[in-house]
């Protein structure tokens, strides 16, 4: 079989061809590959519409279930490499005589490798505004709580206060006066509020030791003897 033509370029008979976009092709020689792949059986064949459906399949879930298992940078890298992986297969192939699809899986790969990482995204920050929402809550307890015992604290030496006063009337306006000028000076002195309300408090404290001393003594009117 003899194809004969023209191979001019200034003829225009020329044409780009997937095998090489630089140079193009004259029309004779197109005609001419033509007929040779007609002579040899037509050696390509389109591949069974499963395998694009499988490929599709694939390469669009590959990427999240690679995040099942994978950390987050590998999971982020299998799908490009997967796709790398199938267009090589599929040059492969081609080499073979079967045409696969391309296009779509790849597409489905790229998109399944942008879902995946706004997947992630969303899910890591969900997590962490949990997170924080529980280190939240955790903190208000642990201020309540706090509080609890400070005000627990705090009534103990208020009771403890009352009980030396019980034990003398001077004493109960003598720690009264002492916790206010306490406040006073811790607050003058330039410590905080909370500190010098501390100090305050801690200062009633001072003369609660007078509930241990027997009335005989602690009321006693004249000069206390030796053993008192």
């Amino acid at each position: 079989i003899v194809v004969v033509g023209a191979t001019a370029p200034t003829l225009r008979d020329v044409h780009a061809t997937p095998l090489d976009d630089d140079e193009l092709m004259a029309g004779p020689e197109v005609q001419a590959n033509a007929i040779a792949t007609a002579l040899r059986g037509l050696p390509l064949r389109e591949a069974p519409d499963w395998v694009g459906l499988l490929a599709l399949l694939g390469l669009g879930l590959a990427p999240a279930a690679a995040r099942l298992r994978l950390p987050g940078g590998l999971a982020v890298a299998a799908g490009p490499a997967l796709g790398f992986a199938y267009a090589a297969a599929a040059m492969a192939a081609f080499e073979a005589g079967w045409i696969v699809p391309l296009t779509y899986p790849l597409l489905a790969a790229g998109l399944g490798t942008v879902g995946t990482i706004a997947a992630a995204f969303i899910i890591e920050r969900r997590e962490r505004g949990r997170a924080e929402e529980r280190n939240d809550i955790l903190e208000r307890r642990v201020r309540e709580r706090t509080q609890e015992l400070r005000d627990t604290q705090f009534e103990i030496v208020r009771r403890l206060s009352q009980a030396a006063e019980l034990r003398d009337e001077e004493t109960g306006a003598h720690i009264e006066r002492i916790r206010h000028l306490c406040h006073r000076l811790a607050l003058e002195a330039g410590l905080s509020e909370g500190e010098a309300e501390l100090i305050g408090h801690a200062s009633a404290m001072h003369d609660v030791g007078k509930i241990g001393v027997p009335d005989r003594v602690l009321l006693k009117p004249g000069k206390l003897d030796a053993d008192e």
